[in-house]
């Protein structure tokens, strides 16, 4: 029974991937000198139908935000990415555009779970093409025009390419894809990664077991030079869920490898968030360089049954120093259930999307929305 109740948790969250609580104020080891103020939101994305899949792009004064309106009944076909323009108070200097039109026969009618970067002026996006196997990393310009034929990535055994992890350094790209080979044994599960440059051609790639516990997707990536944030080496930083979903202390691990030859870190490995309820999706992180913190947005559940209809719940964004020792944490879209946090930061600004769409899609009604705060030092 043990084993088939890890198993069934294990092919819904295969099959939900991406479409897959509620407490605030300090800890024991809370800090307040550093505080989030909200500025403007949760302000709408979305000008029509069930937003989801958001996401963040900073353009020195410009704030891109981008999502995907699903259609009344489905998750799976005609998801058009959109996006809006914003200044870096988030009033609206371009209205809804479409990004990518799924219709073009590129596309065959859906995009499915994606992640975006930049380098310069240019956008990279890694996603699920519809009908093709792996993943595809696919070069843009800022106006979201393609620019390169897609570059395939991820091992034909092992690789769960849903709920990647992306990230760049400037002059590389880095992906992450949950690893498992034994569906049965969580300690076996591990992490796959790669490192492509911007010709698109792959320079390296490796599999790692940061933990024994097993870990499950919903990822990012974020990467740190030597001499930041306590890095001793350039370094692509991972955030993952830490236990598989069927363990009740489900809850998100940090761990690190090496830019150059993706190896695991010695030592990097940490648990940094426990919940008294799972706590899942890191799909939001970033490091800010003028105050020296870091952010993780996740999601926890509603309630202690972790039903993937329940996935979406209370969703928050703890600010933690260079060593993970958490600061403070906030509750977003005033205290209402979302998924999917994804956030950018830089100076003083922290800019969050996210959705509220649950993770089967019956949701009637989800709202893509942004959310502006400042960083404040006490």
């Amino acid at each position: 029974m043990k084993k088939r109740y890890l198993v069934v948790f294990t092919v819904l969250c295969s099959l939900a991937g991406s479409f897959l609580f509620p407490w605030n104020g300090y800890t024991k080891k809370t800090k307040k000198n550093i505080t989030l103020n909200k500025v403007t939101g949760p302000i709408t994305l979305n000008d029509h139908g069930r937003g989801l899949f958001s996401s963040l792009l900073l353009y020195n004064s410009k704030v891109i935000a981008t999502y995907q309106i699903a259609k009344p009944t489905t998750l799976r076909d005609g998801k058009h990415l959109y996006y809006k323009v914003f200044d870096r108070n988030l009033k609206v200097t371009s209205g809804q555009k479409i990004a990518i039109n799924v219709k073009n026969t590129f596309y065959k009618g859906d995009l499915g779970d994606h992640k975006l970067t930049k380098i310069g002026n240019s956008i990279y996006m890694i996603a699920l093409l519809k009908g093709r196997k792996g993943a595809a990393i696919i070069k843009m310009d800022s106006n979201f025009k393609r620019l390169s034929k897609p570059f395939f990535i991820g091992r034909k055994k092992g690789d769960r390419t849903l709920d990647m992890g992306f990230a760049s350094d400037g002059k590389s790209l880095y992906a992450q894809f949950f690893f498992q080979i034994n569906e049965f044994e969580p300690s076996t599960w591990k992490t796959s990664l790669y490192k492509v440059n911007t010709g698109l051609n792959q320079v390296s790639s490796n599999v790692v077991t940061p933990s024994k516990k097993g870990l499950m997707s919903g990822s990012s990536l974020v990467y740190v030079p030597k001499g930041v944030m306590g890095a001793k080496q350039d370094q692509i930083q991972a955030f993952t869920v830490n236990r598989d979903h069927g363990n009740p202390n489900v809850g998100i691990q940090t761990f690190a490898v090496n830019a150059s030859d993706l190896k695991l870190i010695k030592g990097s490995r940490k648990d940094i968030i426990k919940r008294k309820r799972r706590s899942y999706f890191p799909t939001g992180t970033a490091w800010n360089k003028k105050h020296n913190i870091w952010f993780i947005g996740y999601t926890m559940e509603q309630s202690h049954k972790m039903a993937f209809k329940d996935e979406l719940g209370p969703s928050f964004v703890d600010i933690f120093n260079k060593n993970f020792r958490l600061l403070k944490r906030i509750q977003i879209n005033k205290n209402k259930n979302a998924f999917r946090v994804m956030l950018k930061t830089d100076e003083d600004d922290l800019y969050v999307v996210f959705d509220e769409m649950d993770g089967f899609g019956k949701a009637k009604k989800s709202l893509a929305k942004i959310e502006h705060y400042k960083i404040v030092k006490k």
